[in-house]
């Protein structure tokens, strides 16, 4: 943004202050969520362009923005770590809005700082489209029956299992994809919330193996059921927000990190179909199922680190603000720090029964 003031002109952007390091021009995707007694920008993707076409990177590890505000504009620094590992800065002003989504997300053009290779190490391609918005590549990793099958009937049905696989929603069903393109070892299944000893292992912040390790049953699965695979093109609105987990390390500031980053989830009705053709998912899909909030895991507490696998609604959510007349940085600038959870409502996945058996395959 430029802001002319006492004859002098600024571009917010020339505060971005990593300009020796190798810069990108991109766009980034981002909510602005609530949760009690506090507001977060969350990051869901930012798209590099990679010759005549485009990449995106998925947030793993993120801190809450550096915001400034100069007169009437706004300000946003992102501090984000990828999921292959890469440290990157994102700085955008609210002149750099681009266009809103169904979701609750905005995109804005940005600017980028990482490592020099760092469009080899993005988490898949993604399609700009004409609309403004992206799309992107993922994978459904099956048998070649049920490739075949999928194929022949241009549709992907949904599961009723939550992301653990111990308990099903009544209210919603999932099609399960991952940016993934093959599943061929025990990193691939357990990035995809699986495991051949169907059991996943996470430390607590703040504490040490092995009484800070929690364990947590996950799908039992082997990759030789996962080696035929659908590749979709999916809008990436479509794909529905990370759980999150709050990290509070004694030996520095909160955090917080994308609990599923290789899983890319389309919510629908109970019943529908994700439907395609041509390997590709259109805009007009009947059918969707959204939900205006993500759970945020207290990574401190064994409860903390199951609730993103477990789905279980709790008092750790954080509520999304869908913003329809205003870019979420202006929002932000002229509504600062009031109390946006209270009062605001947001229909909740509703698991029934125990946790128990699985009784269905993802």
């Amino acid at each position: 943004m430029v802001v002319e003031s006492d004859d002098k002109t600024y571009d917010l952007m020339e505060s971005f202050p990593a300009k020796d390091a190798p810069n990108y021009d991109g766009f980034v995707k981002f909510k602005l969520v609530h949760g009690v007694g506090y507001s977060v920008f969350l990051p869901d993707a930012v798209f590099l362009q990679d010759g005549e076409g485009w990449r995106w990177f998925e947030p793993q590890m993120f801190d809450a923005p550096l915001l400034s505000f100069y007169e009437q504009q706004s300000y946003a620094q992102f501090a984000i770590e990828t999921s292959h590992g890469d440290e990157l800065l994102v700085a955008t002003t609210e002149d750099r809005f681009v266009t809103r989504f169904a979701d609750g997300a905005q995109l804005f053009r940005c600017r980028v700082a990482g490592d020099a290779e760092l469009l080899r190490r993005s988490a898949g391609r993604a399609h700009l489209r004409l609309d403004g918005g992206f799309d992107l590549d993922l994978f459904h990793h099956t048998t070649p029956a049920a490739r075949d099958a999928i194929l022949a009937s241009c549709e992907l049905r949904g599961s009723a299992w939550n992301i653990r696989g111990t308990r099903a929603l009544e209210n919603v069903a999932y099609a399960y994809l991952t940016s993934l393109p093959q599943i061929t070892n025990s990193l691939d299944l357990q990035a995809i919330a699986m495991a051949s000893d169907g059991v996943l292992h996470f430390l607590l912040d703040n504490r040490v193996a092995p009484d800070g390790i929690v364990t947590l049953r996950v799908y039992r699965e082997t990759t030789a059921n996962r080696m035929a695979t659908v590749a979709l093109r999916i809008p990436a609105e479509f794909v529905a927000g990370q759980h999150l987990w709050r990290h509070e390390p004694d030996n520095r500031g909160v955090f917080y990190e994308s609990s599923h980053t290789a899983i890319y989830r389309v919510g629908l009705a109970p019943g529908a179909t994700l439907r395609f053709s041509e390997g590709r998912v259109g805009l007009e899909t009947p059918g969707l199922k959204r939900f205006g909030y993500a759970i945020v895991g207290d990574a401190r507490s064994p409860s903390g680190i199951a609730a993103p696998f477990e789905e279980e609604t709790t008092s750790g959510i954080v509520k999304v603000e869908f913003c329809n007349d205003l870019d979420l940085l202006t929002f932000w600038r002229t509504r600062a720090n009031e109390d946006h959870f209270s009062g605001r409502s947001a229909e909740l996945q509703v698991l029934r029964g125990a946790s128990g058996d699985f009784r269905e395959q993802r």
